[in-house]
This record gives C-alpha cells, structure tokens and sequence, in this order.
C-alpha cells in the first residue's frame, strides 16, 4: 500500500469568529472526529500546542480526495486557518541520495 502522510498545521482564528462556550462545543466535536479518524489510520500523530488554540497533525491517506474529505469534515473547519504540506520518510529521502550518488559514479 503507498503512504502519503501530509503535515497539517491548525490554528484558531484570532479573535474567535464565535463566542468562546460555542468554539468549546465545536472544539468537542473535533475531538471526537480526530478519535474517529484515529482508529479509522487517517491520522498517524496528533498533538496540540501548548499555550495556543492550535494543533498538528499527520494525516497517512491514500490519495488527495481521502485528504480533502478529512480535512473539510473537521467540526473546527470553518474557525481555523490551515497549512498543508506533504511529507517523505527519511528512509525514502537517504535511498533517492544512494541513487543519485551511484548514477554519478557511473559517469
């Protein structure tokens, strides 16, 4: 199976769009959704910051739609900015430098 893990970076806005009781209802629903998508292996690692309205995520999904459906079914979709960048194991990356430096002693 291929892995295509995405980092994604979650931030409140600021000044809460909504009143601070309702953001904690909806921050509660997107507690249970990242559950659920846990269990479900959509996301590999998940933490807060500390201090912050703030989180990061790994996804692992196996294509852009699985990715586009996990992050616009989050409860907090519409009270948080977002990046997204895709990732590569260390083991892939050093294996690419293997083959690239065995091409060049072949010249």
């Amino acid at each position: 199976m291929i892995e295509i893990l995405f980092l994604h970076l979650m931030r409140a806005y600021a000044p809460l769009p909504i009143p601070l009781e309702q953001f904690a209802k909806v921050a509660n629903k997107h507690a249970e959704y990242i559950k659920k998508l846990e269990k479900q292996g959509t996301i590999k690692f998940t933490a807060a910051y500390l201090g912050k309205r703030a989180r990061v995520i790994i996804f692992d999904v196996k294509s852009d739609i699985d990715l586009f459906e996990a992050i616009n079914g989050d409860p907090l979709f519409n009270y948080t900015e977002r990046e997204t960048y895709p990732l590569i194991t260390s083991e892939k990356v050093y294996s690419i430098y293997e083959r690239i430096e065995k091409e060049s002693k072949k010249k």
